[in-house]
């Protein structure tokens, strides 16, 4: 057979000997893999995610009247964002949650995120931990600790 450039080719024929010949590895090699991905998943201990969000005021305390413009609000929420992502909230937290007893601040900053949501003056707080209450408890407490710290900040 001849392909369509005029060098000779293989027919499909070949082919499909070569793969009835073959067939065997092809399902070890998928049999393989599923048992080597179900023993690694299998090992893998759950983990759950919860989040909080805490809606602050971008309102400024000197002139309340005034109104800020989109751009200045969205860089508040996500200077924000950024205090709430600090050692010092991060260990308020951990405080506010005694329950969860292997936590620390440097692992809670580890297993969460801190993010400013770029329309609305609101920083979610989402947190990664092995049972879903201490999950639900991490991310209330981080919440909680966030706003305590603010309200401090503005006293």
């Amino acid at each position: 057979m001849i392909d369509d450039i005029g060098r000779p080719g293989r027919p499909m024929a070949d082919y499909v000997r070569v793969i009835r010949r073959g067939w065997w590895i092809v399902a070890v090699t998928v049999l393989l893999v599923t048992a080597v991905t179900y023993f690694y998943s299998s090992r893998q201990a759950p983990l759950y995610q919860a989040s909080a969000d805490d809606l602050i005021s971008a309102q400024d305390i000197t002139n309340p009247n005034q109104k800020q413009s989109a751009s200045a609000n969205s860089q508040y929420v996500s200077t924000q964002a950024a205090i709430a992502s600090s050692p010092e909230v991060a260990a308020a937290a951990v405080r506010l949650a005694p329950d969860i007893h292997d936590m620390t601040a440097r692992k809670l900053l580890k297993q969460s995120t801190v993010t400013a949501d770029p329309v609305a003056t609101i920083v979610s707080f989402a947190v990664q931990y092995h049972t879903k209450a201490g999950a639900v408890a991490l991310a209330n407490a981080y919440a909680k600790a966030f706003a305590t710290y603010s309200q401090q900040q503005t006293a």
